[in-house]
């Protein structure tokens, strides 16, 4: 069954609750659940399209206003990736975002499919997320036999300023990373780097 809501909340909202004026009909009353429900199922769609839009628009200045909200980053990530991978004709709007967030790892077909039945059958985000895994072959998967450790590098001894030099060359790359994946492997690198210059200034200082 899908809430059509209809016409404007009638009480004031505060971040904490609802408060609904006096003397309501219960036909005012009850047409105020629908509007509610919509707009609970619908947030995160908002905010998804929202983040879409940033990025596409701004670049990675998008990523200051995304900070500025002081909402958990991997939940906005979350959003924004589930409505990059549902454009909105794809999106059923029977079946709520966590139904469709446990189906986004599908390509377009199945989830299509998948999501229809969510909707026929009433399935949970959990049964959801268990047929995904019947889809792709995954449920209950025999453990993968270790692979051979390979044989390590033979590498030439180097010297304090070349791991110094490569740590410094590694935090200007994390500078002008375009992206924060890109800005996470050079700050790792330059991390690395930097252990390697120390435990070198530790062995001439023993020797």
């Amino acid at each position: 069954m899908t809430l059509e809501p209809r016409g404007p909340l009638k009480g004031t909202v505060s971040p904490t609750g609802y408060s609904l004026p006096a003397g309501l009909t219960y036909d005012e009353w009850a047409a105020e659940g629908p509007i509610l429900i919509a707009m609970a199922q619908s947030a995160m769609w908002w905010v998804g399209d929202w983040l879409r839009y940033g990025e596409h628009r701004f670049g990675e200045k998008y990523v200051d206003a995304v900070e500025a909200t002081g909402y958990a980053v991997q939940t906005l990530k979350n959003a924004q990736w589930v409505a990059e991978r549902f454009p909105p004709g794809e999106r059923n709007p029977e079946v709520p975002f966590s139904v469709h967030r446990a189906a986004a790892s599908l390509d377009p077909e199945p989830r299509r499919t998948l999501l229809k039945a969510a909707a026929e059958e009433h399935l949970s985000e959990y049964e959801v997320r268990e047929k995904v895994r019947e889809i792709k072959g995954t449920a209950n998967p025999p453990a993968p036999e270790p692979e051979p450790e390979p044989e390590p590098e033979r590498v030439e001894p180097r010297t304090l300023d070349e791991a110094m030099a490569d740590a410094l060359t590694a935090l200007d790359r994390a500078a002008v990373a375009e992206s924060w994946t890109a800005m996470r492997e050079a700050v790792l690198v330059a991390r690395a780097r930097v252990i390697e210059a120390q435990d070198l200034a530790r062995a001439q200082v023993v020797a």
